[in-house]
């Protein structure tokens, strides 16, 4: 839930490209693994659940706004 707000919040609010959010792996890894050590350990594999889970959550939310625009197109004008 909070990678797809963060991916949400980037695309929409500070306009990033789709599929930005598994490129902050690299950054993540070195600010914080003084920290979480273990961040060290995979992140090629964290960057390729993150990408993939991206890739979902973009489809799911195009098809919403599919789904959202249709009905709003559908409902009668407002007088």
């Amino acid at each position: 839930r909070i990678l797809r707000r963060a991916v949400r919040y980037g695309g929409e609010i500070l306009k990033a490209p789709e599929g930005f959010f598994h490129q902050l792996v690299d950054t993540v890894v070195e600010v914080m693994s003084d920290g979480f050590p273990e961040l060290r350990s995979k992140p090629e594999a964290v960057k390729a659940i993150i990408k993939e889970e991206e890739r979902v959550f973009s489809q799911t939310l195009k098809r919403g706004i599919a789904e959202l625009d249709k009905r709003c197109k559908k409902l009668p004008p407002k007088g």
